[in-house]
């Protein structure tokens, strides 16, 4: 496994050919990979960008990139891995409040 550190201190954690922003993120999908296999969740999906604002004269579109998408119980569920650090980041916390405004119909969970 190879390790990179970001502003937060999160290593990039490198696990076969696929590097994670950090090593929860990495265990999360060992974890869910693991609920899709026992038919817990279905259609797991990494990084899924989302748009929040398109894009308007002059500025670029603002979207918001999910860690994990995945459909449990017939609903959508978008997950994001934070530590404590990157938890209370106020640009996320932003783009999270826009997530939830503009998508209502799909659940969003901090891990």
């Amino acid at each position: 496994m190879g390790h990179r550190s970001n502003k937060y201190g999160n290593k990039k954690t490198t696990i076969g050919s696929i590097t994670y922003d950090s090593k929860l993120e990495a265990e999360r999908t060992a974890e869910l990979a693991l609920l899709q296999i026992t038919g817990e969740i279905s259609d797991l999906q990494r990084q899924v960008k989302f748009e929040l604002l398109p894009k308007q004269k002059d500025e670029r579109s603002v979207s918001y990139i999910a860690d994990f998408v995945y459909t449990e119980n017939n609903n959508t569920v978008v997950e994001d891995v934070k530590s404590e650090a990157t938890a209370k980041d106020k640009a996320y916390i932003l783009k999270r409040k826009l997530f939830k405004w503009r998508y209502p119909h799909i659940l969003f969970r901090e891990t």
